[in-house]
Formats: C-alpha cells, sequence, structure tokens
C-alpha cells in the first residue's frame, strides 16, 4: 500500500514540474499576433550558403481558453515550416490547431537552393488565425552567400579573383541638388570567369549600375555608384555590396562618403 502511495505520489510530481516546464517555457512569448502569442516577429538567420539547411525554432502560446485554428501563408520554395507534436505537418500547407492555455513549437527550416537569393534576404511569412488574415507577418532576413565547399585545391587555385582598386571613396562636398557618380574599376585576375551574382545599397539615395557582370580573364568592368543626396544633408556614409563567384572574397563592401552642403 504504501508503495503504490509512492508511485502515485512521484506521477504528481513529475505531471506538476511537467506543467509548470511547459508554462514557463512560454514566458519570452510576448509579440501577440491575433490572438495568439509568439516567441519573435522576426528571425534572423545570420550568413548562410547555397545548398545548406538552416533551422530556427519559434514557441507560440494560446492564451485563451479554447482551442485556435492557424494556417501559415508562404510560396517560398526555399521556407518550410513544421509543427512539433503533428507528425511532422507541414502548417504552410494545412490547418494546425493550438490547445486552449498550451505551448507549442514551430520549427522553420530555411533551404536556399537558388543562386538568386544570394545578397540580403527580406520576406514575410503571414498568418491567418481563427480565420481572419493578419497582415503583420513573421519577418525573415539573412545573407546568403555563395557555397564553395564542394570546391577542390585545385579548383580553388584556378578560381576567379576578384580586385577592386580600392573600397572606399570620397565624393567631396556637394549641394543637396547635385548627384555624383563614382567609377570604380573592378578586374578578374583568376583563371575562371568572373560573375557578379549582385550588388545592392544601403540607401535608395544610392544607386549601383554595371553592365557587365560576366568579367573575363584579366578584364575589366566598371561600377558606376550614383548619389542623390535626396533631401539629406551633412555627413553621408553609404555601403554597397558585391556578390560574386570568388571563392575568397564573395562579399566585397564599399564605402562612398562625404557631406552634403543645405546650399
Amino acid at each position: 500500500m504504501e508503495i503504490m502511495k509512492v508511485k502515485l505520489l512521484l506521477i504528481c510530481l513529475i505531471i506538476l514540474c511537467s506543467c509548470n516546464r511547459d508554462i514557463n517555457s512560454c514566458d519570452n512569448c510576448k509579440t501577440m499576433i491575433g490572438k495568439l502569442f509568439f516567441e519573435v516577429n522576426k528571425i534572423e538567420w545570420g550568413e548562410v550558403c547555397i545548398g545548406k539547411d538552416y533551422e530556427n525554432i519559434v514557441r507560440v502560446y494560446n492564451p485563451t481558453h479554447k482551442d485556435i485554428s492557424m494556417k501559415i501563408f508562404t510560396r517560398l520554395p526555399e521556407l518550410c515550416v513544421v509543427k512539433f507534436g503533428s507528425d511532422s505537418l507541414d502548417c504552410a500547407s494545412k490547418e494546425v490547431v493550438l490547445s486552449a492555455l498550451a505551448c507549442d513549437t514551430l520549427r522553420f527550416i530555411f533551404m536556399p537552393r537558388d543562386t538568386s537569393l544570394i545578397g540580403d534576404y527580406s520576406k514575410g511569412v503571414f498568418l491567418e488565425i481563427d480565420g481572419e488574415v493578419y497582415m503583420k507577418p513573421i519577418e525573415m532576413r539573412a545573407e546568403v552567400l555563395e557555397n564553395f565547399d564542394s570546391l577542390t585545391s585545385k579548383e580553388l587555385l584556378s578560381a576567379p579573383t576578384i580586385d577592386v582598386e580600392k573600397d572606399t571613396f570620397s565624393f567631396g562636398t556637394i549641394t543637396v541638388n547635385e548627384k555624383v557618380t563614382i567609377p570604380v574599376k573592378i578586374t578578374n585576375k583568376g583563371k575562371r570567369n568572373l560573375i557578379i551574382r549582385k550588388v545592392e545599397t544601403d540607401c535608395t539615395c544610392t544607386a549601383a549600375i554595371i553592365g557587365n557582370r560576366i568579367v573575363g580573364i584579366n578584364d575589366s568592368v566598371i561600377l558606376k555608384i550614383v548619389f542623390r543626396p535626396m533631401g539629406r544633408y551633412g555627413r553621408q556614409y553609404k555601403t554597397i555590396r558585391l556578390y560574386c563567384n570568388d571563392p575568397h572574397r564573395p562579399v566585397i563592401k564599399l564605402i562612398i562618403h562625404g557631406d552634403v552642403a543645405v546650399n
């Protein structure tokens, strides 16, 4: 009889600890979307490579006293969302149910495959909660890079080699109504064609224009950086990122700076 009492006590303690752990695991679910609370509303993947898989866990809490249905809207082939505890159900294509007063887990799997994704990646995943679509998305941010892991030592030696005359350029002082164009010479000093995958700027006031994205061996191309103040004045720093197939320097960061006078 005493043994049965001890066993029942142990079972009760296990259930109590399990419940407390489940409640505590939802303490960080503070971002409200519809009737649900999410751990985050933005997933920062950091630097990722084409051809690799990355995983992020997001907890979601249902604070109501009834079950809530949820559907995730995404047509992104590089993203899969799976709900734990539901036989690996793909939430992106089916409706899932979150139990009342329960904490559940969403598993986001990022699988970049297409080289068109190289560069700054910024997408949103939208939710339908109890039949209502919310325009406040869960944001996805990453910097996608080319993957060179499969290259042999021989291939690395015969790879393209990007050479930029310098990485920082000053445009001096201009007025708010002026624009400035800075030519940047890019040369391929390697043994294969250099491919400029993408050129990005950090501001709409800055444009980067390049004629030929494939640069032959020992050939050069001019990248034109155009800066328009567009109402900005004072000290200016702008960044341009160039992504290429040089395994030793897949990302080149260029900086332009100067002063914009009011008149």
